[in-house]
């Protein structure tokens, strides 16, 4: 026997949300710095990047530069309201501004036997290797840096908040 669902028709409050949602919450002196490299090799050749250079996030700040970097078969799309527009980055280096939409790097290598697909958008990057071609190394190199400033200080305050903690022996 099958039951239905009773979902509720109403809509949840922010607060009600806010119990369920993940994220971060950066208070006052609190902030993140972000970092992200991702290099896709054939072998010892680097064939495409994509980088976001140190970047600060603090309550309410806007989004990051990215940069992309790929030879002669490395296309970029990007995905904007009045559709999307392919170019060749036909080995340039590429800078995206800060809240662009999302964009898709993609290398076609061994007369169309090997891909790689790189998409970065607002929800975060994705990747897809694909490889038919023999004899044929492939290698995704990832770095990221995470830097969090005024931690210890928000910390203290939440220890005072609560009495201080003790330990006893």
């Amino acid at each position: 026997m099958i039951s239905l669902l009773q979902l509720s028709s109403s809509q949840l409050s922010h607060q009600e949300l806010d119990k369920i949602r993940g994220g971060f919450d950066l208070k006052p002196g609190l902030s993140i710095s972000f970092a992200f490299q991702q290099v896709d090799y054939q072998g010892a050749k680097e064939i495409q990047s994509i980088f976001v250079p140190l970047t600060k996030l603090t309550n309410g700040s806007g989004g990051a530069v990215a940069y992309v970097a790929g030879g002669d078969t490395t296309t970029l799309t990007q995905q904007g309201a009045s559709g999307a527009a392919t170019i060749n980055v036909g080995g340039n280096t590429i800078q995206l501004p800060a809240g662009a939409p999302s964009v898709t790097l993609s290398s076609t290598l061994n007369n169309g036997a090997t891909v790689l697909l790189s998409a970065l958008g607002s929800n975060g990057i994705s990747n897809m290797i694909t490889n038919m071609a023999n004899n044929t190394m492939l290698s995704q190199v990832t770095t990221m840096n995470v830097e969090i400033s005024g931690m210890s200080q928000w910390l203290a305050q939440q220890v005072s908040g609560f009495g201080g903690l003790g330990f006893s022996r």
